[in-house]
């Protein structure tokens, strides 16, 4: 395996100072995307068109061993693009309104630097119809002309009116399905000029009135001319109406037309073949597919004007055949379907998936591959995938093979040694997966034409284990019955993306929640009963993983522990009135005994011994201690 490192110096954009160079052209002419760079030295260019939010990748020019090699992938553009490679300009030649949309210029250094083109494509502009019509004013005995001025709408179409230079009336309207149309009246005209103009940002056209004309009489011969060209109009159609009914019911069918469906960028895998049928439409014309004798679709349109169409998707094309059948009343053509030739049977088929994007689901830290279920690609076939997270488009795989060698080069730094492609299916392994690496993957490969398959990749964290705790009681909540007291209780976990809470009786899911809000942690109450015999289980889930917690009614909800609870209330109460008490009743003692001993304290003083004589210690004991000799 080479890879090949870019490295260039690039010019910056010199001329436009907004992030989008907006440019506005008339179809059918040449347009130059001019970017303002000189002296580009990068190995690799690419231009992106983007339209309706699809890019659509129209020109890769790149460098290998000096040769420089620029391909051009869109029908749409064929023979009509030009590329510099001194500047990058790119030039567009007979552009039409289709062409429309953003132009994104991408050039591969060390980093990847781009520029945006918003290009809006118009068609000339109608010329302005000007109506006129007379009315007269008994009051003030004066003409007044109304004048309507009319022009086929389109993209940023306005219609004005003048008189002289200064315009007095203007309009636009975003509907552009329907006419514009702008009114005008005028009294009296003098020697004014009036005039009508149409115009849109690359184009006008003017319709001028001279208003010193007897218009009424034009407006009554126009009116009269456009009546009697009804009525003519009227008969002949009766006329021809009845006269082809008769003719038309012995018209043979056209013989119907097969061709290949218009390539769409986002495709079935499945389907390797998509022809269209068509035939010219008439009376009670029907367009059907057979595959072998059996009819498989239908269509009928009683619009004769139109042709009908009717598209087939074969998946992997076999030895049946498939028939369309144009058929009325009286004739019926037949065209068999070429396998060989609109079929491309020797392309490898996706065997597995059946929708447009394929879904994947990973475990992070996991190594997936993103299977394309192909085999036996022709072996100079071209291979880019594309990672598309939140809605950007980065190139991280390019594998091609030229001049017999096959170069392969992966661009991202995000999955630098994570990636391995395999040339023979174009499946690719991406090892040591996160959760960054979410996202829409896109495989093109390149033959003699494009194909395009895309799968959508999820990966996900493993989920952490919920727990399970019981409700706190603030106060008596069981009530005793015959089938035990009530318990709630509440489970818990981590939030994670894609992850959902359950509790489950047995295999029934009795409630569950997910992280709508993107909070922190998930939390499911559940009540049951302490003597419930039946098995709850909390369960974590994403669509990778999954942890489950057991309750343990005995542990968590037990009807002794209710009782403690309430018991030890009761308890408590009673011992905080006593506490209660207590005091109380220490405080009164104690402010008693502090009476009683100032009041002791008191006499004492008054009764005191003469200095003379010295206090018998046993005089001063209360009597209570005195004991007597006889």
């Amino acid at each position: 395996m080479r890879v090949w490192i870019l490295i260039c110096a690039v010019a910056l954009l010199c001329s436009a100072g907004e992030e989008v160079v907006r440019l506005q052209e008339l179809e059918g002419n040449t347009v130059t995307l001019h970017t303002g760079i000189t002296g580009v030295q990068s190995d690799q260019i690419m231009w992106l068109y983007e339209s309706e939010n699809v890019d659509l990748r129209r020109v890769d020019s790149l460098v290998i061993r000096g040769e420089i090699i620029t391909d051009s992938y869109s029908e749409r553009f064929r023979d009509r693009l030009q590329l510099d490679r001194n500047s990058g300009s790119l030039t567009i030649t007979n552009i039409n309104r289709e062409d429309s949309g953003v132009y994104m210029l991408q050039i591969s250094c060390e980093s990847v630097s781009a520029w945006s083109f918003s290009v809006n494509v118009y068609a000339p502009v109608s010329k302005p119809i000007i109506k006129i019509k007379l009315e007269k004013c008994s009051v003030s005995r004066r003409d007044l002309y109304f004048l309507l001025c009319s022009v086929e709408n389109g993209k940023d179409v306005s219609l004005s009116w003048y008189e002289e230079k200064e315009r007095i009336s203007s309009i636009s309207s975003s509907d552009s399905s329907e006419r514009l149309y702008l009114p005008l009246n005028v009294t009296n005209p003098n020697n004014s000029t009036y005039t009508c103009v149409a115009a849109n940002p690359v184009s006008n056209q003017t319709t001028q009135l001279n208003s010193t004309g007897h218009y009424h009489h034009t407006a009554e011969f126009v009116v009269r001319l456009v009546l009697s060209a009804m009525v003519v109009l009227a008969t002949i159609s009766i006329l021809l109406y009845h006269f082809t009914s008769k003719i038309v019911m012995n018209t043979p069918v056209s013989k119907p037309i097969i061709g290949k469906q218009t390539e769409k960028r986002s495709v079935n895998p499945r389907v390797s073949c998509s022809p269209l049928c068509s035939v010219e439409n008439g009376k009670d014309v029907n367009l059907s597919w057979y595959e072998e004798k059996e009819r498989i679709s239908s269509i009928s349109s009683s619009d004769s004007s139109a042709h009908l169409y009717l598209p087939l998707n074969i998946i992997n094309p076999n030895n049946s055949t498939y028939t369309c059948v144009a058929a009325n009343p009286v004739s019926n053509q037949t065209t068999q379907v070429n396998i060989t030739e609109l079929c491309d049977v020797n392309a490898g088929l996706l065997c597995s998936a059946g929708e447009e994007v394929v879904r994947l689901q990973e475990l992070e830290g996991n190594t997936i591959t993103i299977h394309t279920g192909l085999k036996g690609i022709q072996s100079d076939a071209q291979f880019l995938w594309f990672h598309h997270p939140e809605n950007l488009d980065i190139k991280i795989v390019n594998s091609l093979v030229n001049d017999g060698e096959i170069i392969t080069d992966y661009y991202s730094e995000r999955f630098r040694d994570r990636l391995q492609l395999n040339r023979t299916s174009g499946s690719l392994t991406i090892t040591n997966i996160s959760r960054e690496d979410s996202g829409v993957y896109i495989l093109q490969i390149i033959t003699g034409r494009s194909s395009e398959w895309m799968f959508s990749l999820n990966v996900y964290a493993t989920v952490s284990s919920p727990y399970i705790t019981r409700l706190s009681v603030r106060g008596p909540s069981f009530s005793a019955s015959t089938s035990g007291s009530r318990c709630s209780v509440l489970c818990s976990a981590e939030s994670q993306r894609g992850m959902t809470l359950s509790w489950f009786k047995g295999r029934e899911i009795l409630n569950q929640t997910s992280d709508s809000d993107h909070s922190d942690k998930l939390t499911l109450h559940l009540e049951v009963s302490d003597e419930d015999q039946d098995i709850y289980n909390c369960v974590t889930a994403n669509p990778v993983s999954n942890r489950t917690s057991k309750l343990n009614i005995t542990e968590i909800c037990s009807h002794d522990n209710g009782a403690t609870e309430v018991c030890g209330l009761t308890e408590s109460m009673i011992r905080l009135a006593f506490s209660v008490l207590l005091a109380v009743v220490t405080v009164v003692l104690l402010i008693d005994h502090s009476r009683t001993y100032s009041e002791g304290r008191n006499t004492t003083t008054h009764k005191q011994c003469p200095p003379s004589q010295e206090a018998d210690p046993l005089e001063t004991l209360p009597a209570a201690f005195m004991v007597d000799d006889s």
